[in-house]
């Protein structure tokens, strides 16, 4: 698998009503794999992601470090956030899936802070160190490559 084979997008621009939130779908997949996804609008727009999404694949191709946030919300008063976080190690990109939430924010061997300033430009100086995160993550991974 390669970058080529990882793609993020909205299934459905159509704003709904999720959980008693105005929300949005979308799909992410990584080759065979394929997740559909909520996206809350409360705090970010459809425009959001979608530009968020581009700016985070094409960072990948620059940077050690990226992410793509399928879920941005109450980021002041009980933040939870869904993002997949990318690392470039050895021409390979690993993926992992991360649920940030206050119960999992306060356990993290990191420290994250002041998430109410977590937005599609700032999002990616929230990523942890790669050794930090892969010593103390259960969370899910994928390896691509580059090309």
């Amino acid at each position: 698998m390669s970058l080529s084979d990882l793609s993020i997008q909205i299934q459905d621009r159509k704003v709904q009503k999720i959980y008693g939130l105005s929300s949005c779908t979308g799909e992410i997949k990584i080759g065979e794999f394929r997740e559909t996804f909520i996206s809350p609008l409360d705090w970010w727009t459809i425009e959001d992601y979608e530009k968020q999404w581009q700016d985070g694949i094409d960072r990948i191709k620059h940077c050690n470090e990226s992410c793509l946030v399928t879920m941005a919300q109450n980021l002041e008063t009980s933040p939870q956030i869904d993002w997949w976080i990318l690392y470039k190690k050895n021409g390979k990109v690993l993926i992992y899936n991360q649920l940030l939430i206050d119960e999992i924010i306060g356990q993290l061997k990191y420290k994250i802070e002041n998430l109410s300033q977590f937005t599609p430009q700032t999002c990616y100086s929230y990523i942890p160190p790669y050794k930090l995160f892969a010593k103390n993550s259960k969370a899910s991974k994928w390896e691509i490559t580059l090309e």
